[in-house]
């Protein structure tokens, strides 16, 4: 497929012939177990020298919980997401392409005014589908789930809410690097960098890659009372790498919507402790539709803008 990222341009870049995206697919999933495995004994050494247990921390995390416990929490973050995310699909890629492994990821350069427009308008596309985002996770509550289900929506709702305390202007920096740099860059690398790439490659259908990649975005996630909502951001992440052609323009709107709220949270930290993370206000369906519309046409925007063959113009894979 012309659109396709440009894998390797020379007679060595052959090499990817001969490595099926299965098996490219089964070595992360392999890589990632091991990570988690080292994530497990990387949180016991940090528990170790902070004297505490991220279990009862987490089951004890609230607003007045101090630093201590706060920085533990955002350290053990920090190494779990650098062992589950961020290494695996280096190593991957050095393993089978070694000085070419960025453009195994879809580390593409680009002009530097096609980055800035892609980037803004991206963000802009992350922005206006928070409607239509809310209305389908007010929608997803509704549905029948198991208690263990949403005691882990809670749990992990609550959790956020209390990280994200600040009592110094340092701790928004940590909060920046820990919940919107490193999961920007290790999450894309993962589900739209390799993930999405193999699964396009082995099926020759980008937008059943988006989409399967997306929902393995969610799912990862394990919350399911956010399930569909994370689903559509993560297609549109998929689907802002797969008209870009970079991996940088997904890994940057999605820091910029990480980013922006974490920054929102910083400046009502005051109020931060009273506010009920599950309770979301109604969106009526017509709030709801007019994102859709914004949506699709941004979408237009962007198709156009990075000139995908008309061939390709199948807007969402609809």
């Amino acid at each position: 497929m012309n659109h396709q990222l440009d894998e390797d341009a020379n007679s060595s870049n052959n090499q990817e012939v001969f490595i099926s995206p299965l098996t490219i697919l089964l070595f992360l999933a392999l890589l990632i177990i091991f990570g988690m495995l080292l994530g497990s004994g990387a949180t016991y050494l940090i528990g170790k020298y902070f004297g505490l247990s991220l279990k009862e921390t987490m089951d004890t995390l609230a607003s007045d919980s101090g630093i201590q416990k706060r920085n533990f929490v955002r350290f053990s973050l920090l190494a779990n997401h650098f062992l589950l995310f961020v290494i695996p699909p280096l190593i991957l890629a050095y393993t089978f392409f070694k000085k070419k492994w960025y453009k195994f990821l879809g580390l593409r350069k680009m002009k530097f005014e096609n980055f800035i427009i892609n980037t803004l308008v991206g963000t802009i596309l992350l922005l206006v589908s928070m409607p239509l985002v809310q209305f389908l996770y007010i929608w997803n509550k509704k549905l029948p789930l198991p208690e263990w289900a949403r005691t882990i929506e809670e749990n992990t709702g609550n959790a956020i809410k209390n990280l994200l305390i600040t009592d110094a202007p340092w701790e928004l920096f940590f909060n920046i690097f820990v919940i919107a740099i490193i999961p920007a860059i290790g999450e894309e690398m993962v589900f739209r960098g390799v993930i999405q790439r193999r699964i396009e490659k082995g099926l020759k259908n980008p937008h059943l890659a988006v989409w399967i990649s997306a929902f393995l975005f969610s799912v990862f996630h394990m919350q399911l009372e956010g399930l569909f909502p994370r689903l559509v951001l993560g297609a549109l992440l998929g689907y802002l790498f797969y008209w870009s052609k970079s991996l940088w323009i997904p890994i940057f709107v999605h820091f910029m919507n990480n980013g922006l709220q974490v920054i929102a949270m910083y400046f009502y930290s005051k109020d931060i402790s009273n506010v009920d993370i599950n309770q979301v206000e109604s969106v009526p369906i017509w709030g709801a539709l007019i994102s859709t519309i914004l949506i699709l046409i941004i979408s237009r925007f962007l198709i156009t803008f990075n000139q995908v063959p008309k061939t390709e113009k199948n807007l969402l894979g609809i």
